[in-house]
């Protein structure tokens, strides 16, 4: 499922381009040959239109890619995990971390691995387009049938139809042309989506927190006698009206990005009536520390305040999860490693983009996320133990994929046999090369290591 969703935003790429941007046209290919340009992308006909358009997309899929995708492999791991009985909580834990991260890597990179292993390589002899007609030369191809089926048009009456989708395309462009649209679909995750990430867990999270606390203020425990002020009750009559009005949407968001509707009331509970712990009106001091009424016992019953009032803050926050935090540094080196040969400008926005979110993190232990019990690191150890082998075992299979296969300029001319055991000698090869290195490593690691420290 989550293939096919991203592989949508794939198939809207390609509607931008080559449909809604005319990059098929004939006319427009000679227009850009003109310029002394191609046409790749919808600004070349639309401007500053097709450059929205094609942004909106990249964010877009970022989001889905970096946030959503996480959360959904996070919950469906868990409800797997517990249909077993597992007799150790450790290894429950390791089980749905595994798991997690198996589901989303497979999701992420699976994505490319059809850009990369179906579209990308020459498997048709290249074909002459200036007598293209998609009903004959798209027939066989899965997406092309499914399309037709869906849309009902009659191929021999209309033989342009369904003209865009990513197999017919793939057919009709020539291979720089898929090259380019390979490395297009590789820039929202690899440009973007570690910027977003930083946005959606941290900063818009701070902005949600923030509007939390201007609608709710006096609910949640600002030491305010109205009856006292006098002139400003009616100032606050009106604010509380206007306050109403948006404070479903507030509330909304504050769910979403930073509080827990568990610790809240639940979830239409908290958006109906909001914060759900009332005001602080007055805090009892313990007998020992209670005074004759003095301005010191006014302080220490206003610190008292506080401290209750920071701890329910506390309390209604999402947890902080070190593991979901490590999580995403998995992922990204597992990008690293996938795409950083095919575009090595794109390690300097990541490396940017770490730099920050790691910088982030105090802020969000502490302002935006529940701060969690100390646990062991053995856990931590294990799962980035098994991580390391299965993305060097996966970049193996990639990259070979990759040489054998989008890059090789004569794999029209291979029969099928001989791509599957070039392939998989080249597998073969690499990891043996691999593993008769590793050991060596170590121990020229660990003799460095001693002469360092003599």
């Amino acid at each position: 499922i989550c293939v096919l969703v991203l592989l949508s935003f794939v198939q809207l790429n390609i509607y931008l381009t080559f449909i809604w941007g005319k990059c098929l046209d004939p006319e427009i290919q000679k227009q850009a040959l003109a310029a002394g340009d191609m046409c790749r992308d919808p600004q070349f006909v639309h401007g500053i239109r097709g450059w929205l358009a094609e942004v909106s997309s990249d964010v877009s899929l970022a989001v889905l890619f970096d946030v959503l995708l996480a959360e959904a492999a996070k919950g469906i791991a868990t409800f797997l995990i517990k249909l077993r009985n597992y007799e150790w909580l450790h290894q429950r834990k390791y089980a749905t971390v595994m798991l997690s991260l198996v589901m989303e890597a497979l999701s992420k990179v699976g994505l490319f691995a059809i850009l990369g292993l179906v579209f990308l390589p020459r498997w048709y002899i290249p074909v002459d387009t200036s007598s293209w007609i998609p009903a004959e030369a798209c027939h066989n191809f899965p997406d092309y049938r499914m399309c037709v089926a869906l849309s009902g048009c009659n191929t021999t009456l209309e033989t342009t139809c369904c003209q865009g989708v990513l197999f017919c395309v793939a057919r009709r462009l020539e291979y720089s042309q898929r090259r380019v649209m390979f490395e297009r679909a590789v820039h929202g995750p690899f440009f973007v989506a570690p910027f977003v990430r930083i946005l959606v867990t941290v900063i818009i999270p701070l902005v949600a927190r923030a509007m939390g606390h201007f609608v709710h203020g006096d609910d949640r425990g600002l030491d305010v006698d109205m009856a006292s002020i006098g002139e400003e009750v009616d100032l606050h009559k009106a604010k509380l009206g206007w306050r109403r009005i948006v404070a479903p949407v507030f509330r909304i968001c504050a769910l979403i990005f930073y509080l827990n509707p568990d610790n809240v009331g639940g979830l239409c509970h908290y958006i109906a009536r909001g914060w759900p712990f009332g005001s602080v009106a007055r805090v009892e001091l313990p007998v020992e520390e209670q005074g004759d009424g003095s301005g010191d016992e006014a302080l220490r019953r206003r610190q008292a305040a506080e401290a209750l009032r920071c701890a329910l803050d506390q309390a209604s926050r999402k947890a902080f999860e070190p593991l979901d935090e490590v999580m995403e540094l998995k992922m990204n080196f597992l990008f690293v490693s996938f795409f950083a040969p095919i575009m090595p400008i794109g390690l300097v926005p990541t490396l940017l983009a770490r730099l920050l979110e790691v910088r982030s993190k105090a802020t969000k232990l502490f302002f935006v996320r529940q701060r969690c019990w100390p646990g062991e690191s053995r856990l931590l150890h294990e799962t980035q133990d098994s991580f390391a082998r299965i993305a060097s075992h996966m970049a193996i299979v990639w990259h070979t994929g990759l040489i054998v296969t989008a890059y090789n300029p004569r794999l029209y001319e291979w029969p099928a046999w001989q791509v599957a055991g070039s392939w998989v000698v080249a597998i073969w090869f690499v990891t043996l090369v691999l593993h008769l290195l590793t050991p060596r490593l170590h121990r020229l690691r660990r003799l460095f290591g001693r002469r360092c420290l003599s």
